[in-house]
């Protein structure tokens, strides 16, 4: 639950955001995708998200980048004794699909530890259309791996409101331990 300061006036009971996660559980970007009626709750809300470490998803001795769906719950007295009119929020604009990498096979032998970034390309179902290796763990071989599986690894988008699914490139982190 969200501890909301004076002078704020939050007309939904919650607010929603989205995280996108690196393979260590870092968050690298937070959306809010439904507003609290309050920007400076939104922000407070995407501000904590920000600091918050997750546990990667784990496919034997591989980590991968992530999305995390997030609430917080308004206090029921901040909605009720909301007195003025709540100012205007606009939320993020579609900026970009989330993505959630899923169903990865882990590697048939154990690479040389390190973590590789792919741009993976995926059409409007999220299907693969392309893969490159934008940063390299620093071994060819676990870069190939990374590679590899990034192209058979199945992804999803996390549906975003008002916000078509649309062709888009995802950084996939892979961190082989």
């Amino acid at each position: 639950m969200l501890t909301i300061p004076e002078g704020m006036h939050p007309t939904n009971p919650r607010v929603r955001v989205l995280a996108d996660l690196g393979s260590d559980g870092r968050v690298r970007r937070v959306v809010t995708v439904e507003s609290s009626g309050d920007a400076a709750v939104d922000a407070a809300a995407a501000k904590a998200v920000e600091h918050f470490r997750f546990a990667p998803p784990a496919y034997g001795c591989v980590t991968t980048s992530s999305t995390a769906a997030l609430s917080f719950n308004v206090p029921p007295e901040a909605t009720a004794a909301r007195q003025s009119p709540a100012p205007n929020v606009s939320l993020a604009p579609c900026a970009g699909p989330f993505v959630r990498p899923m169903g990865f096979s882990p590697p048939p032998q154990r690479e040389v530890p390190g973590t590789a970034t792919v741009e993976v390309s995926l059409d409007s179902a999220a299907a693969v259309t392309g893969v490159r290796l934008v940063h390299s763990s620093g071994n060819p071989k676990t870069d190939n791996a990374a590679t590899a599986a990034a192209r058979s690894g199945a992804y999803r988008f996390e549906p975003i409101p008002g916000c078509p699914q649309s062709p888009t490139t995802y950084q996939l982190e892979i961190t082989f331990h």
